[in-house]
């Protein structure tokens, strides 16, 4: 019988168990810690990611702003008549003023 144990006494069992519980406890803590330095770290490079993508997008933005100022407009009809109108008008000018002038 000598190699029975001896049965512990309730208040050191609480005491071990409680041991148990804090070492565990601090385990998780720390897994806990880990991961959000780990999670800190993931969101910093991906809030550079996402500036560098904004400041590309904010370049093309002003690039394609600078585009579309370049793109000629649709002549209207109108003003193409205009146009030709005036020209001819001019022609036929000289040629009335040459005639005057010169004959």
């Amino acid at each position: 019988m000598a190699d029975d144990p001896v049965p512990m006494r309730p208040q050191d069992q609480t005491n071990f168990l409680l041991g148990q519980l804090t070492g565990q406890v601090s385990s998780l803590q720390s897994s806990v810690d880990s991961n959000a330095a780990s999670q800190s770290e993931i969101n910093a490079t991906f809030r550079g990611d996402i500036a560098r993508a904004q400041s590309t997008a904010d370049t093309a933005r002003s690039e394609n702003a600078i585009l579309a100022q370049r793109i000629p407009t649709k002549t209207a009809w109108y003003q193409i008549v205009g146009g030709l109108a005036g020209i001819t008008g001019l022609i036929l000018s000289v040629v009335a003023l040459s005639k005057l002038l010169l004959f």
